[in-house]
């Protein structure tokens, strides 16, 4: 499982895509599942928590929590486009349906 959200801390805005290990520590921290955050809904918190743990991962971001927190210019869910929908006709046209 991957989260991207969208997020400017100061270097323009830009994507982060949120690891499997640091879903996982962040579940381990809060003694949560991100099953049940989905089902509560995710706060703003939550989700610069999980931005923050990513680009402390991958070295982008070398500051606290506190520190990522007051930088954020925007945060928010990353591009989510829908994959079109499944075709039993290969040239991608819908069927006509039955009456």
């Amino acid at each position: 499982m991957k989260l991207t959200f969208r997020v400017d801390y100061g270097n323009g805005p830009e994507d982060v895509t949120v690891s499997p290990a640091a879903l996982i520590g962040y579940e381990r921290t809060h003694a949560t599942t991100v099953a049940a955050i989905a089902r509560a809904g995710i706060g703003v918190g939550d989700m610069a928590e999980l931005t923050w743990r990513q680009l402390q991962r991958d070295g982008r971001f070398a500051g606290s929590l506190d520190d990522y927190v007051d930088s954020l210019v925007e945060l928010g869910f990353g591009d989510v486009t829908d994959p079109p929908s499944p075709s039993s006709d290969p040239s991608g046209a819908s069927s006509p349906s039955s009456p």
